[in-house]
Order: C-alpha cells, then sequence, then structure tokens
C-alpha cells in the first residue's frame, strides 16, 4: 500500500485535533463492523508503452481472483465547535486471491494464472458548517479531504514469475454536504462529497457518500446501522507503464458511538 494506515491515521487525528483549539460544544466517537462489497477493474499497459488501457482491462474479482466480500472496521468521530461541525473516519481491508486473466496485464499475457494481493485504505476529514437548521433537522455544506489508497500486485505463476503492481494515493479535495433529521430518539443522517481533479496519476472521478439511521437511548450512547458506498476511477502509479483503476468499495455497517 503507497500510504501508511499508521500515518494516515495520526494525520487524520491532527486534522481533527486542529478543531480543539476552540470550545467543544459536543463530540462523538463511533465504531461498526462493515461487510464491504468490491467490484470493479484494472488495466496495465505493457513496458512498451503505446497499448489502449480499455482493451486490457481484468476485472478484480473475476480475473484477478480477489474476494468481493470483505470485512473491515469502521472508526470514526465529530465534533461541534463555534466555527463549524468537523469530522472523519477511516477503514481498510486486504486480500490475496488467484485467477485467470482475461485480457494482458502489463507483460503478463492473457490466459496467464495469477496470484494476486489487494490493498485498500480510506481516511476521510471535513468541516461542514450549519447553513440551513430548524428545530430537529440541519443541512451543513462544507469541504472534505478523502485519502483513497490502493495497491494491486499481480503475479504470473509460471516459470517467468513475472509481476505487475499498481498503486493509487489520492488525498481528494471534495465538496461536501453532511445533514441530519432528528426523530425523537432516533435520526436519520446522510453525507457525501464528489469530485472530478487531474493529481499527479492523471483526471480521476472520486465519490464518496455514506447514510445511517441512528438509535440514542441515552445521551451518552448512540446504536448505528447505515451504508457506504466510494467510487475511484483514475490513473494508476505502474512505474513507467500506463495503469487505470475503477473500483467500487461499498457494504452495510453495524456499530454505535459515545458521546460526550
Amino acid at each position: 500500500m503507497s500510504g501508511n494506515p499508521a500515518f494516515i491515521a495520526c494525520l487524520l487525528g491532527a486534522c481533527l485535533g486542529l478543531a480543539s483549539c476552540k470550545s467543544i460544544e459536543e463530540s462523538e466517537v463511533h465504531a461498526a463492523y462493515m461487510h464491504t462489497d468490491l467490484q470493479g477493474d484494472v488495466a496495465v499497459g505493457p513496458s512498451s508503452g503505446g497499448a489502449n488501457l480499455a482493451a486490457r482491462r481484468n476485472d478484480i474479482t473475476g480475473d484477478l481472483g480477489i474476494d468481493d466480500s470483505q470485512p473491515a472496521i469502521l472508526f470514526g468521530g465529530s465534533m461541534k465547535t463555534p466555527i463549524g461541525r468537523f469530522g472523519g473516519s477511516i477503514f481498510w481491508f486486504e486480500d490475496s486471491g488467484s485467477g485467470t486473466l482475461a485480457r494482458d496485464f502489463g507483460d503478463i499475457p492473457i490466459g496467464a494464472t495469477v496470484a494476486s494481493d489487494f490493498e485498500f485504505l480510506n481516511a476521510k476529514t471535513y468541516w461542514v458548517y450549519d447553513v440551513l437548521e430548524g428545530r430537529n433537522w440541519r443541512v451543513s455544506p462544507g469541504v472534505a479531504v478523502d485519502f483513497f489508497d490502493s495497491s494491486t500486485t499481480v503475479r504470473a505463476q509460471n516459470a517467468s514469475q513475472a509481476f505487475e503492481e499498481v498503486d493509487v494515493f489520492a488525498p481528494v479535495p471534495l465538496a461536501f454536504l453532511d445533514a441530519q433529521l432528528d426523530l425523537a430518539d432516533f435520526s436519520l443522517n446522510a453525507q457525501g462529497g464528489g469530485m472530478q481533479i487531474t493529481l499527479t496519476d492523471g483526471l480521476g472521478t472520486y465519490w464518496d457518500a455514506e447514510a445511517s439511521v441512528r438509535f440514542r437511548p441515552t445521551d451518552q450512547v448512540d446504536f448505528r446501522a447505515g451504508y457506504r458506498f466510494l467510487s475511484m476511477d483514475t490513473g494508476g502509479d505502474a512505474g513507467s507503464r500506463n495503469a487505470e483503476v475503477d473500483l467500487q468499495v461499498q457494504g452495510w455497517f453495524l456499530g454505535g458511538g459515545l458521546h460526550f
């Protein structure tokens, strides 16, 4: 993985910690089990260059053999201050598998049996401000930075032992929106953002959305269930080779939070 989970977690904490310089009106931390569904494809050009990457896409689950269902633990938190709401979250997973290439993958030819390793991490920090609000609802626009970090390594299972590696590390600024509707002890929450931007690996399109239902039996505790969707369609770092990565990571989560 091109980014380090511990480093990104520390960066996430530092960003959230900036808000602590102001008086905190309320705050919460939460954790949840997340059942992710992985879909998408990866393409790598040959070392000679000049290939049409659209014709070289291999499905990450069907062709590279990565399991499409992965467990993960989602951690996050948020705080309300006089200058707005700050928050963030992080989760990651990894898997290994084997498959048969449906198309050439770099210098590994079509039909080759391959062993694949895949790692994915997402860390998000955001700031929003309550622009529209009523007695039991609010709509809060703002900005976020989403760190998309993935690594795909594919090795040919033959005498050549050829391998290809594609990395994506994209700190993406997002236009972001957070909203909440309170209904007695329950609340409906939604947040999301997107951006098309050119980074070091080329033009990419990124989306991040989440919706949840929360039950708060006391002022200090909540239980929550929800759904998270992330998408990235971008170039990848494969050394001197051209590469493209088009992935969607989505799934339901169950967990709870503590309020302070």
